[in-house]
């Protein structure tokens, strides 16, 4: 039996072709997804490549792969594009500078889907990266009105909860540590603020 290049299994040349829907559910098992995620991670290093990546909705790519159930490496691979993708980049074109920030609301939608993430998360490298992209979403944004809009997708979503499980936890990473202690102090203080 071999595998085409979405990862399906064909018993004969003559296979009928996979529809779109099927698909979506082969992603987990396409045997090149590592090496995209791979790739990603160190494409997104570079200023052009993520202005690019952001300019064909590249987000929207990582975001419905993380949607489905694929295994904690390739979580924490295209978390870390997400995570690189909340500094501020400088790039040149044509002679002038541009500063950018990827669009936040952008961003926004991939609170769910981390929440969703960091609440089955077994792999304490998956749940580092994701309190990262929380503290950053919190941290970098100029606009402090999107920081606070961000605190309360995160208190939506349960983010509170699972840094509570989290501290009960005996972590050695003291950057785990932190950010639960940062995250935790800003949502709660949203929560105030909501009062």
């Amino acid at each position: 039996m071999e595998s085409n290049l979405h990862g399906v299994h064909e018993s004969s040349p003559d296979s009928a072709p996979v529809d779109s829907s099927e698909t979506h559910e082969e992603i987990p098992t396409n045997e090149y997804m590592q090496s995209v995620a791979r790739c990603l991670q160190m494409m997104m290093r570079i200023d052009e490549y993520r202005f690019a990546f952001v300019a064909v909705d590249g987000i929207s790519t990582l975001l419905a792969v993380l949607s489905s159930r694929v295994n904690f490496q390739i979580q924490y691979q295209l978390i870390f594009c997400l995570w690189v993708l909340t500094f501020q980049s400088t790039a040149r074109r044509e002679d002038e500078q541009i500063t950018a920030l990827v669009p936040v609301n952008d961003l926004f939608n991939v609170i769910p889907i981390m929440a969703d993430i960091l609440s089955d998360s077994v792999k304490e490298k998956v749940t580092r990266i994701i309190l990262a992209v929380f503290r950053n979403l919190i941290e970098k944004p100029e606009d402090s009105q999107v920081s606070k809009e961000h605190c309360i997708a995160m208190v939506q979503c349960k983010v509170l909860k699972q840094l509570n499980i989290l501290e009960q936890r005996k972590l050695d990473d003291e950057d785990i540590v932190e950010d639960i202690d940062f995250l935790n102090e800003r949502l709660q203080a949203s929560v105030q603020d909501l009062r």
